[in-house]
């Protein structure tokens, strides 16, 4: 939930007043939590809007206690102001301002225990409504077919059943290693979404993300991914994505999954770290195929010896292949590429022309056997 959102339920009956950082109101805010002393800041999980009042009577206190929240990535201040704490020092209002980390007021006569009580009883509620709406998003996926299960509960969040959306899916490197910081990864994927002008549906779907953009948000999708994929990048997250094409009616979400995932594993496959399927070109009409038995009964065919080969007697023939084909039968190219003599690629050549009884200077035969790599791609 956006911090502002929250803030701007509660401010006026709880007076509580923004004094800087307003510019961080687009943080994600997880939780409350109150801290008296700046140990317990090291185990905050991120996302926490922190109360204090400051009991221990030094101004430095609150300075070292914001610039410590700031960095284990909380989304705000809240200074309980009386007679511990008169006034929050000037340099901790600059240090909000600079680094867009707001710090919140709140005057003696506010009960805390009321704020927090509010705050905890409001998130709750979101995070109740989130949950139904991504059950509802998970049933237009995988259960497309019964419409009452997920249609009536999205239209009324603001899903129309005609409407353009757009799904992509993040592999989640870190979290095979270490699932616990699964809240503060969505958090940070919620950060970069801030600001969207339709809002975007994300949860974890086991070890990845989930992501449905919708309406004017679809727009965006390309430019927000790549920016999710930098701080990635950032964190060292291990991040991996595929982002599925646009469809324009919440039954045909299955087919944006089913692309976005392709386009994941092809991205594992490749090396890459981000792929869009409407960027795909052969690979878009190879996906569509619903068939996959007769795709991989044609790689047989074209491949099958030489992937045996390699298979049974650990050798690179199906790399020089493609490397071969992909090259339109440089051999002067692949040696270069391969830092390796011209007599090399052409005996393994000669073992690969034995392999397979096809004429591999047809340029028919070897834009035959490119497709048959590129099917395998994608299967």
């Amino acid at each position: 939930m956006e911090l502002k959102r929250i803030w701007m339920e509660v401010k006026n009956k709880y007076q509580m007043r923004l004094a800087a950082g307003r510019k961080g109101l687009e943080r994600q805010i997880d939780w409350v939590h109150i801290i008296e002393d700046v140990q317990v800041a090291e185990f905050l999980r991120g996302g926490e809007l922190v109360f204090t009042t400051g009991i221990v009577g030094r101004e430095e206190y609150l300075l070292e206690l914001g610039k410590r929240l700031w960095k284990k990535e909380a989304c705000g201040l809240a200074v309980n102001l009386g007679p511990y704490i008169g006034r929050v020092p000037e340099e901790l209002l600059e240090f909000g301002d600079k680094k867009g980390f707001p710090i919140f007021t709140i005057p003696w006569e506010i009960r805390l225990v009321d704020v927090t009580r509010a705050l905890t009883t409001r998130l709750n509620e979101y995070e109740q409504t989130e949950k139904t709406l991504n059950q509802a998003v998970e049933n237009a996926i995988f259960r497309s077919a019964v419409p009452e299960l997920y249609l009536p509960y999205m239209m009324r969040c603001g899903y129309p059943e005609e409407a353009n959306y757009q799904i992509a899916v993040i592999d989640v490197e870190r979290i095979r290693k270490d699932c616990s910081q699964s809240r503060r990864i969505l958090w940070n994927v919620r950060e970069e979404l801030q600001g969207m002008p339709f809002p975007v549906v994300v949860f974890w779907q086991e070890e990845r993300l989930l992501l449905l953009f919708g309406q004017d948000s679809v727009p965006l999708c390309r430019e927000r991914m790549e920016r999710i994929m930098q701080m990635g990048r950032d964190r060292h997250l291990g991040f991996q994505a595929g982002v599925g094409p646009v469809v324009t009616t919440l039954p045909c979400l299955p087919r944006s999954y089913e692309h976005a995932v392709g386009a994941l594993n092809l991205a594992k496959r490749k090396g890459e770290k981000l792929l869009n399927y409407e960027d795909f070109g052969i690979y878009k009409i190879i996906m569509d195929v619903q068939d996959r038995k007769m795709l991989d009964r044609y790689c047989r065919e074209m491949l099958g010896p030489v992937l045996d080969y390699d298979q049974k007697k650990q050798t690179d023939y199906a790399q020089i292949l493609r490397e071969y084909v992909e090259t339109g039968g440089s051999v002067r190219e692949m040696a270069q590429n391969r830092f390796c003599h011209r007599n090399t690629i052409h005996y393994k050549l000669q073992k690969i022309r034995e392999l397979l009884p096809v004429d591999l200077d047809d340029m028919v035969k070897r834009s035959e056997i490119l497709l048959a790599f590129q099917i395998l791609d994608c299967l």
